[in-house]
This record gives structure tokens, sequence and C-alpha cells, in this order.
């Protein structure tokens, strides 16, 4: 009979435990009690809340969303829920201290070891996933969220960054690992949709808005999407079954730059969109330092200040040069920056196209000649000027 090491004991055990474990999307706060662990995650980025406690914030550190259910490494902060000091809050438990809101005027998250109302949250969690995460505390910087344009979550006076989700870890045992849905969300004219999962599993899929069951197309290759469609599938392991993950692939609108600044106050940051216009002023140029440009646009080349795409990347070389009077294509959300700036957000893009109106040739229509006798004489108008029968001026 062969000898078991311990250490191979050890390493059975502990590989057992961690396929037993699993993070999930929590969707009702209901869902959270003390003691539970969660782990901090960007909603609609693949970054969470890391171990990195800096000066004033925290650090991101990236992971991989697969349905409702988040794949973390040993950088990720695991954090372990308490009772706050406010009643109806909760603690979050970094293992050596409290996060919690220090400022009322800069947006600082930090560590404290004592639990104070500062450190006390309420949380709140929509069915998509969403959670307001605020701090109960006299500082008034106090809402929980993620930076994109600076990689780190902090905390801020109002829900004025990126959404958060929260996922807990719960036992894994017996369940049917979700499938992923790939593809790029938001296209111009088509995008192709993978679905990704564990080989022994069957996956099917919907593209009408209903729950797909075993009755539904079953997914075997990547196939092509042309118009705004919501993805939803769901894996079998015989007949036990996943939950079911959807996505909404949107094929962006093309806006005029008008039109652009009309939806600024209004559109939800998370949505692209196409705006072409003109050059109308730059107002950063471009540089190698911080790789993007800053400038106004409109719908005509004097149409001024309508929309600014604000520290866009360019697409190629080309449009590092750009210049005022280039007709331009600008992919990005849109922001009313300080409820009064028409702009397309930081991170978008910015490439140089054919000018529709250019190399379209004058057409000039001659006016046709009005001829008539008078006096006797037949005498022949053209532009408005009067001329005899051998074209002689009258």
């Amino acid at each position: 009979m062969k000898k078991i090491s311990l250490f191979s004991l050890a390493t059975l055990f502990a590989m057992m435990s961690f396929a037993q474990e699993a993070w999930l999307m929590v969707t009702n706060a209901s869902e959270l009690a003390a003691g539970d662990q969660v782990v901090v995650v960007a909603k609609d980025y693949n970054y969470a809340l890391s171990t990195d406690q800096k000066k004033n914030n925290r650090g991101q550190i990236g992971i991989t969303k697969e349905g409702s259910e988040v794949i973390i490494n040993s950088d990720v902060q695991i954090l372990t829920i308490a009772t706050g000091k406010v009643a109806g809050t909760w603690a979050l438990y970094t293992g050596s201290g409290y996060l919690y809101a220090a400022s009322s005027s800069s947006n600082y998250l930090r560590t404290e070891t004592t639990l104070s109302d500062n450190s006390s949250w309420k949380i709140e969690i929509a069915s998509d996933g969403t959670a307001s995460v605020v701090a109960q505390g006299a500082n008034t910087r106090n809402v929980m969220q993620y930076n994109q344009q600076s990689s780190l979550f902090a905390v801020y006076a109002s829900a004025s960054q990126k959404a958060i989700t929260l996922y807990k870890k719960v036992n894994a045992e017996g369940i049917v690992k979700n499938p992923a849905i790939e593809g790029e969300q938001s296209f111009k004219e088509s995008t192709q949709v993978s679905i990704s999962y564990d080989s022994a599993l069957k996956v099917y899929y919907t593209l009408d808005g209903s729950d797909p069951t075993d009755a539904s197309t079953e997914y075997t290759a990547p196939f092509t999407i042309t118009e705004t469609t919501t993805v939803k599938a769901i894996a079998y392991d015989g007949q036990k079954s996943s939950d079911v993950v959807e996505k909404t692939f949107v094929k962006m609108q093309i806006l005029t730059c008008a039109e652009a600044a009309a939806l600024c106050a209004t559109t939800p940051t998370t949505e692209q969109y196409i705006i072409r216009g003109y050059v109308t002023e730059i107002k950063e140029a471009y540089t190698s330092q911080y790789g993007n440009i800053t400038f106004w646009m409109a719908d005509t080349k004097d149409g001024g200040q309508v929309l600014q795409a604000f520290r866009v990347k360019p697409v190629s070389e080309v449009e590092k040069g750009l210049q005022v009077g280039d007709y331009v294509e600008v992919i990005g959300s849109l922001v009313l920056y300080k409820n009064e700036t028409p702009e397309v957000n930081a991170g978008g893009s910015v490439e140089k196209i054919a000018d529709p109106i250019s190399g379209v040739e004058d057409i000039v229509v001659e006016k046709q000649s009005t001829k008539f006798f008078e006096n006797g004489q037949l005498v022949i108008i053209k532009d408005g000027i009067r001329y005899n029968a051998q074209g002689v001026r009258l």
C-alpha cells in the first residue's frame, strides 16, 4: 500500500477547498450578513479594489468576469463584512483595519484600526448588481466608486465616477459554472459574439430577450450580430443548469455635434456614440507624454464651440497632427462637464475621415436666355442683359 505524505494531503485538501469556492455577484443587500467575505469590483470594467492601500486611495487589480462570477487573484482585497457602528450599516474589514471615508474636502479612502461612523457603510444593491456604498459619518466625500481615469478606488461627494459591484464568496460545490459571453459590446457595423464555457457542459442561447433553456439554440461557434441585441446564455450539466447570463451589444448611433451636445446632460456615461464633425479649435495639441488631444468640434467649419472632444486618443499617426477644418469621427461617451461643458469623455478615440462635401464639384446652372420680338427686332435677354440677334448689347 502506497503512503501519502502529509504534504500531498495538505495540497489535495487545499485544491479541494479552492475548487469549492466561487465569488458571485450580490444582487440584493439582503444577501449580506456579518462574517461574509466580499470583493469590490468596477461594474463595467475588469478591475477590483486591490490590497494596495495608497496614501489616500486604493489601487486597482485586473480580474476576470464570467457571467455573474468573478475570478480573482491574491492581489484582490478580500473584505470581511462586520456590523457597523451606525444602525443598519456594515463595516468592511481588510484584516488589519476598516475602510473609511477620510475627508470632506478630498476623495480619501483610507484604512483605520478603530471602527467609526466614517467606516460604517450603508449598502444598497440594485438587481443588476450596482452597489451604493455610502459611509455614514460626518465626512461628506463618502460614496465609494471606481475612478477609471486615475485607475483607483476612492470616495466622492456624489455618484460622479464609475459604479461598483460586490461579489460574495460562496461554496461552489454542485454549482454549474456560468458561461461567459464575449465580444465588442459597442460596435459600428457588426460584432462577433463568442461564448466560453467548460467543455463538459452544453450551452444554449437566445437573441430575442427571452431566457434560454435546453430547448433553445445550442452554441457551437461564434456568430455575428449587426443590430443592438441582448444575448442570453445558459449552461447545462445533465439536468442541472447554471445561471442565465446576458450581455447587451449596442450598435452605436451616429450623431451630429449638435445632437451629441444635446444628449450630454441625459445619456449614461457608459453608452458609446459616433460623433462626426469639423475641428473648429485645437485646445490641447497632441503630445507623446499623454498620448491624447483635446479640441472643439461643430457641424460646420465655422460652427464654433459646440462639442469638446476631451483627451481623445488618435487612431493613427495622422490624427496626431489634426488641424482646424479637418473632418473627424470621434467615438466615446458623453458628459456635461461641471453641468456646463458638453464633451466627449476622456478615453475616446478620434479618426480623420473624408469630408462629406469635399470633392463635390460646383454645379453651374446656366440660365436660359429669353427671346422675343420687339418693334420688329429680335431681342435676347440673358443674365438680365439685352442683346440683338448679332449678340450686340443693346
